[in-house]
């Protein structure tokens, strides 16, 4: 169905052992082939844009005391809307930077 809708789809996983599991394998036999996976290589955090997004709220949160779990969010949300740590643009470290990178995402990351 994802073949005849979009052509073949692949999903890149983190390095997890459950991205790996019997279950997993299984139903990408039912897909036949329409999706596949892509593992990195381990120990490459700098390759997940989220990985690199939590690694900045971390740094700049460390140390902190949050009395609830909405004052937690409203910190995160005050560090992305100051621009001190910017939203994730997952599509972005696909692209080498300069003009191609600004012309498909509108940005120059």
């Amino acid at each position: 169905m994802i073949r005849r809708a979009y052509g073949k789809a692949a999903t890149i996983l983190g390095n997890a052992s459950y991205h790996e599991s019997e279950k997993v394998r299984k139903k990408l036999e039912e897909m036949n082939g329409d999706i596949e996976l892509i593992f990195p290589p381990s120990c490459t955090p700098q390759l997940d844009p989220a990985e690199v997004q939590v690694a900045a709220f971390k740094k700049r949160l460390a140390g902190r005391y949050f009395d609830s779990s909405e004052d937690l969010k409203r910190a995160i949300r005050d560090l992305t809307d100051a621009g001190e740590v910017a939203p994730v643009k997952l599509m972005w470290c696909l692209f080498p930077p300069g003009p191609t990178r600004r012309k498909i995402l509108g940005t120059a990351f």
